[in-house]
């Protein structure tokens, strides 16, 4: 395991039974210089000391990105789920296929952007094209799922939209919001 923080990387973990003292990092840099981390914050050199603060600075900041994009994220099936037991109450159950195909287009569609959109996947041309296939078989059986269950569409603001439609602007939100964090996590 080879854990590294900027030009440092951490040679050692040393765990003591004191309770005053309970643990130690060695970290060497680049150059040959070598640091101590400690409990409470402790630190034996400044560049170090600061490179880890500023990654605990961005850990935080990602906890507070993750939660903002998974509540936009999860209110979005707000709607789908209300006229969803609405359209199953007025129609019967079959209306639940149509839910159940909504989520299964979702997915495919998360997949099928970050498939698009993501320059290192694989690393390969096949490994795109892989994801694609399959993702893209998802999104069209969650598409037929939803044509069965005849609950095709929702109404926002008097506008009907296609869950399909929906569905795939969910996909490319959920995709989004992946690479802002991956993106955070490199500056």
């Amino acid at each position: 395991m080879c854990i590294r923080i900027g030009d440092w990387q951490i040679i050692q973990f040393i765990d003591y039974e004191d309770e005053e003292w309970s643990y130690e990092h060695i970290y060497r840099h680049a150059d040959g210089r070598e640091a101590v981390v400690g409990p409470g914050g402790y630190c034996s050199d400044p560049d170090l000391s600061w490179l880890l603060h500023r990654h605990e600075r961005k850990k935080k900041q990602m906890a507070r990105i993750t939660i903002a994009t998974s509540i936009c994220l999860n209110a979005a099936w707000l709607p789908v789920g209300i006229q969803g037991l609405q359209q199953c109450l007025a129609t019967g159950w079959i209306a639940l296929v149509s839910v159940l195909g909504y989520a299964i287009c979702c997915l495919g569609a998360y997949g099928i952007w970050n498939a698009l959109m993501l320059p290192d996947y694989k690393n390969s041309w096949k490994g795109r094209a892989q994801m694609l296939l399959i993702c893209g078989s998802l999104f069209a059986a969650g598409s037929g799922l939803i044509a069965i269950g005849n609950f095709t569409a929702i109404t926002l603001g008097g506008i009907r939209v296609p869950l399909v439609l929906t569905s795939s602007v969910l996909g490319l939100a959920g995709s989004l919001a992946y690479r802002w964090r991956q993106m955070a996590l490199i500056t």
